[in-house]
């Protein structure tokens, strides 16, 4: 039989461990969540830029060329 010293040592080691592991799950679900807010920040940079080079190019313009041609059909 175990001794209730070395039980709850044991348990008290158990949870820092689990603990630790959900700590940088969360850190690493955040910095993924930091990523694609960054990446659809960069699009939406690159497209507000190239529609000052580029009217007619920028991915919103073709979009809605699109759309109104299927609404037309």
């Amino acid at each position: 039989m175990i001794p209730i010293n070395e039980l709850s040592a044991s348990s008290i080691d158990g949870f820092q461990k689990n603990s630790a592991t959900m700590i940088e799950t969360i850190v690493t679900a955040a910095r993924c969540v930091f990523v694609a807010i960054v990446a659809i920040l960069v699009i939406i940079l690159i497209e507000i830029l190239g529609a000052f080079v580029q009217p007619k190019t920028t991915l919103l313009h073709r979009l809605n060329h699109e759309l109104f041609e299927a609404i037309d059909d």
